[in-house]
């Protein structure tokens, strides 16, 4: 019997491909050449969209020799480039500088230096990670977008911090764990731009809230024109509904809810694994709303969404179906295969969140 339900196998390898082997070999060797140097490589190599004189203009410790904010920033930098390396490979590149500089080198006590990444200053990194982006998006090519928008994805992850009465208070442990048996978590979310690769911006909540009160934090960073993908907890009506009157279109994996329910017998077939449906303001404001009764009210009464669905292939070979709800809702301006292709990149980012 023929099967004329489309199928897309290997869905998230075979769409979202890899960098070519040459590319990853450039970066890998100018990645080696940075380790064997001193923090003043790093600075050199990113002067262009870092330099000095932005650097100190934001620092607020230019009175600390050796461990001012600037020196341990490109210090922490490097750690980072290097896979998280340890705090003692921080200082080492400290100390190759401050030699090659002729100033006094610190000692090898990493304690120091740990101190001086707590004093980094949140305006800092948050100007830092803004000129950043400023620079990426000045780059982005035609063919960086799709047809026409920038596509950005939404999603969150939780991180351990220090186990101190402060963190505790603000970033409560799980519920689940015995009192003093913990560690604080926090909740994280990020936007990362596909355009140019870069994360817009980040936002942070406790790990058992909503998505919703973190989210909320986020909305700046869309511009009209603009294509959110999400995974099935931010497909909420008060989400897509908000960002289509801010004209930012979405890109979604169905809700749950609205999946169990769903008959795919309503609303308007324009293909074979298509339909157009409207959907329905709910009548009773959801618990997990962050708008107050007016500003619910003010939400559209109904919106036209188009849903697709198709098979694809699980990590573990077995054929599952997805439903993806969207704003765009022209389907000849916007082949189903191609936003389905399109949602599938959005699953790097678990990765890039690592």
């Amino acid at each position: 019997m023929t099967k004329n339900q489309p199928l897309l196998s290997g869905f998230p390898t075979q769409l979202c491909g890899s960098a070519k082997r040459r590319l990853q070999d450039i970066i890998a060797a100018t990645r080696r050449a940075l380790a064997d140097s001193s923090i003043a490589t790093y600075a050199m190599q990113f002067s262009h969209v870092l330099p000095a004189d932005f650097l100190h203009g934001l620092s607020v410790s230019r009175r600390i020799r050796q461990y001012c904010n600037v020196t341990v920033f490109w210090a922490w930098l490097a750690q980072i480039l290097e896979a998280n390396a340890s705090l003692s490979k921080g200082v080492s590149l400290i100390q190759a500088w401050c030699e090659d500089a002729g100033l006094p080198a610190p000692g090898k006590d990493t304690g120091a230096y740990s101190k001086g990444r707590g004093r980094l200053p949140m305006k800092f990194l948050e100007a830092v990670n803004r000129r950043i982006n400023d620079r990426l998006s000045t780059r982005i090519r035609p063919e960086d977008t799709y047809r026409g928008h920038v596509v950005k994805s939404i999603d969150g992850s939780s991180v351990a911090l220090d186990d101190t009465e402060e963190n505790q208070a603000e970033f409560p442990q799980p519920s689940s764990q015995d009192v003093g048996c913990g560690f604080p978590v926090m909740g994280i979310m990020g936007v990362l731009n596909h355009a140019h690769g870069g994360w817009e911006d980040f936002a942070e909540g406790e790990q058992s809230a909503h998505d919703a009160p973190i989210y909320r934090k986020l909305l700046h960073c869309f511009n009209p024109g603009d294509i959110l993908c999400g995974d099935r907890a931010f497909c909420t009506y008060e989400l897509m509904a908000t960002l289509h009157e801010r004209s930012v279109h979405t890109l979604m994996r169905l809700h749950q809810a609205r999946h169990r329910s769903l008959d795919w017998r309503r609303g308007r077939r324009i293909g074979s694994n298509q339909r157009l449906v409207i959907w329905k303001r709910p009548a009773q404001q959801p618990s997990g709303s962050t708008l107050n009764a007016e500003e619910w009210a003010a939400l559209p009464e109904e919106m036209e969404i188009r849903l697709i669905r198709f098979w694809f292939e699980d990590r573990d070979g077995k054929k599952r179906r997805m439903v993806l709800a969207t704003t765009l809702t022209d389907h000849e301006s916007y082949d189903w295969l191609e936003l389905s292709a399109l949602y599938a990149q959005r699953w790097d980012i678990e990765l890039k969140l690592r």
